[in-house]
């Protein structure tokens, strides 16, 4: 598997995991960006070969509300993550801190 389809697959791990949609009221009322940083925290120390790949695919699908994963993603999480305005806008500051707590976290970990 390229480094490219491994980091699609180390994010969708995290997503379908950790934001399962009965949980986002939970995560995004209490503690969303800790929630977040613990995400990046997981993929470095697990996924820190491909952490880089993972930070610019999430700024990535950040940009662009059509990105083909999103699909995949709401299967896996039955949440529509672009499917509106609110959600859209969970979507892009959870992936713009973790794309950024990742960068921070290879930075500490060497691997930058």
């Amino acid at each position: 598997m390229t480094s490219q389809g491994m980091a699609r697959e180390v994010l969708l791990e995290e997503f379908a995991t950790y934001y399962q949609a009965d949980e986002l009221s939970l995560f995004t009322a209490t503690g969303l960006p800790d929630w977040v940083d613990n995400s990046a925290s997981r993929i470095v120390q697990f996924h820190a070969d491909v952490g880089s790949q993972v930070a610019n695919l999430l700024r990535e699908m950040a940009s662009d509300a059509t990105h083909p994963l999103f699909q995949t993603i709401e299967n896996q999480t039955m949440f529509g993550w672009n499917g509106d305005p609110e959600s859209w806008g969970v979507f892009q500051q959870i992936a713009q801190q973790m794309a950024d707590a990742i960068a921070v976290a290879l930075e500490e970990h060497g691997d930058v």
